[in-house]
Formats: structure tokens, sequence, C-alpha cells
């Protein structure tokens, strides 16, 4: 069965990459969340630093176009993030590392969990954080769908 499932994977991501081949960056939204769908079902593969950024800068847009930026970085991982800005650093994505960085807080202190409580200067940086996505959106679309392409063949070999 293992075997099976390592070839539907094989074929699902190829089948993504041919469909990328046909739309633009603007049109990568038909896309993502199959590509989103594909790479969260290991844990090992969405752990790699390409893999992880794409979930990362991909999930972080997603929650601010959606309810705000900061229920994401409430909910993640904050190592995630991190090793997220660290890949973004390795590439010279600086100014996508220090915005994404800039959120990381300490949501998940039990101090401001329970009640939502949290400082003042948490909620402006996310505000801060979803103008810049709203700013930028054509800019991440972009952002997402190159990674992708320019990491097709090592992606592509990992399934």
């Amino acid at each position: 069965m293992e075997k099976d499932e390592e070839k539907s994977n094989s074929f699902q991501i190829d089948f993504l990459f041919k469909k990328m081949e046909s739309i633009n960056y603007p049109q990568f939204y038909k896309v993502e969340s199959e590509f989103c769908s594909l790479f969260s079902m290991d844990n090992r593969k969405s752990e790699l630093p390409v893999i992880n950024a794409f979930l990362v800068v991909s999930n972080w847009y997603a929650a601010s176009e959606r309810s705000g930026v900061w229920t994401y970085y409430e909910a993640e991982d904050p190592q995630k993030i991190k090793n997220a800005v660290d890949f973004l650093n390795s590439r010279r994505d600086i100014d996508l590392a220090d915005i994404l960085s800039k959120g990381i807080h300490d949501y998940q202190n039990p101090k401001y969990a329970k009640n939502f409580d949290y400082p003042e200067k948490w909620l402006a940086d996310s505000d801060e954080i979803d103008d810049w996505i709203s700013e930028y959106s054509d800019y991440l679309q972009k952002w997402l769908y190159d990674l992708l392409m320019e990491n097709r063949e090592s992606i592509s070999s990992l399934f």
C-alpha cells in the first residue's frame, strides 16, 4: 500500500507542476491549496526548508486574508516560523524575512493564551503585518509561485 501511495503522490506532484506551467502566478491560487495539502501529508517533507518556507508563507498570507495574521502566529509552532525566516534570509529575501519575523511573540504563553489578552504591541505589530501583506499581495503570490518553480526538480524528487 505504501508503494501505491508513493506512486500516487509522485503522479500528483507532477500533475500540479504541469498545471503550474499552464498558469501565471496571479492564478496560482487555483493550485496552491493542493500543494499545501500534498506537502502537509508527510511531516518529514514539511520540515524540509523549502517546503516549510512555502507552507509558512502560504498559511501566514491566508490567515491574514481570512482573519488577521495574529491568528496564524497564535496557532503556529514558532520554531517553524523561525526556520522559515532562516530560509528566507539564506535566499536574501530580507524584507519578507523581516516582516514575517516581526510577528513572532510568545502567543502560547498561558498568561495570554487563556484569555487572549495579548499585549497591545503584539496586536499593533499584527496590524502592521496585515497592512504589509495587503499591500504586497501580488508580490507574495509571485514569490510562492516562483519558489515552487525554482525548486521544481528538488521538490519532485521527494515524491
